[in-house]
């Protein structure tokens, strides 16, 4: 059975609660407007190579890390889709 996918949106809420910053401050940080990342963090929206480089530099990780884990979703969403697999 398929694992959950879980949007990469999720870890980057998780990061910002532990932090405590908002999605404004967030977006002010990186750089880019608030509903880009307020439609991240609901799951609206993937992780660009954009958005990527922002996010590496702004928490020291890789952009591979963070485009590991959109194509993990994806890969993921893929597999519990009816026709995967045939």
């Amino acid at each position: 059975m398929p694992r959950t996918p879980i949007h990469p949106g999720e870890h980057l809420a998780e990061l910002l609660a532990e932090l405590g910053i908002a999605a404004a401050e967030a977006a002010r940080h990186l750089g880019v407007p608030v509903r880009r990342v307020t439609e991240l963090l609901r799951g609206k929206a993937p992780i660009t190579d954009d958005i990527a480089v922002r996010l590496a530099g702004w928490f020291g990780t890789s952009v591979q890390f963070w485009m590991n884990l959109q194509t993990l979703y994806d890969v993921r969403l893929t597999r519990r889709a009816p026709s995967a697999g045939r």
